[in-house]
């Protein structure tokens, strides 16, 4: 399990040794790392720390989402380009950052596209992993487990498609997913599994009536996502203590 904050801090580790690749970290190098710093959530504590960090440190720390990844050797390459000069010892850095990061020529291509573009992370880390569809089509299946999809179900459905930032068209085709394609596409990361199973519970709880047939496939979901008995557990407890879509990843 790859703790979120210390996969936070290895992702600024990496950046920052781009940042000095050349002996030294220039002043608009330095305000690079602290912008990607405040993005990461980040404090100076946090930062002092990622300095310090071994390379086996931040290998092992790497984010399990290829899509967080994706955001990681974007990062790098703005680092490597934010004085003007993206020079040969950088390129050949970064070129073996994408070899640990687990990326192909063409997926190389893809982000620098994106980056030309100033696509936002969101878009980045869509473009190679995303498992939004897949999450809501999960949660209707909870919402239709009793064969009927009350009134409280349906706004229930329609809040997790707002927060995962997809329209009536997206919605509608996650309604159309079959289990393979739904399979095929969940996220890497047990914390955004952990959400998935979060927004399946309060479906479930929604309409104020858990009935046995949806508790069983619940269960059986979170077979699918690879949870143990521990983690389903827990991650009933967070969901009916309130917590937050953070916290909740947070905890895996």
């Amino acid at each position: 399990m790859t703790n979120t904050k210390l996969a936070r801090k290895s992702h600024l580790a990496i950046v920052m040794i781009v940042a000095r690749t050349d002996g030294v970290v220039e002043e608009s190098e330095t305000e690079w790392l602290k912008t990607v710093a405040r993005s990461l959530e980040l404090n100076y504590q946090d930062f002092s720390e990622a300095e310090l960090m071994t390379v086996d440190e931040m290998v092992e720390a790497l984010p399990d989402s290829k899509g967080d990844r994706a955001l990681i050797f974007a990062d790098c390459i703005k680092c490597g380009g934010v004085d003007g000069d993206l020079d040969d010892d950088e390129l050949s850095l970064i070129n073996d950052i994408k070899d640990i990061l687990g990326f192909s020529d063409d997926d190389c291509e893809i982000i620098v596209d994106m980056i030309l573009e100033s696509a936002s992370d969101d878009d980045i880390r869509n473009a190679f992993e995303d498992s939004r569809k897949s999450h809501l089509a999960l949660v209707m299946m909870i919402a239709r487990a009793d064969g009927v999809m009350d009134e409280s179900e349906m706004e229930w459905c329609k809040t997790v498609a707002r927060s995962l930032g997809l329209n009536y068209q997206e919605f509608t085709e996650a309604e159309l997913m079959t289990v393979d394609e739904i399979l095929e596409q969940l996220p890497s990361s047990k914390g955004e599994r952990a959400l998935i199973l979060a927004d399946c519970i309060n479906c479930s709880i929604t309409d104020g009536d858990l009935d046995e047939t949806e508790s069983k496939m619940i269960g059986q979901i979170s077979d699918v996502l690879e949870f143990s008995d521990s983690d389903y557990q827990r991650v009933i407890d967070l969901t009916l203590d309130n917590a937050s879509d953070e916290v909740i990843r947070s905890a895996f």
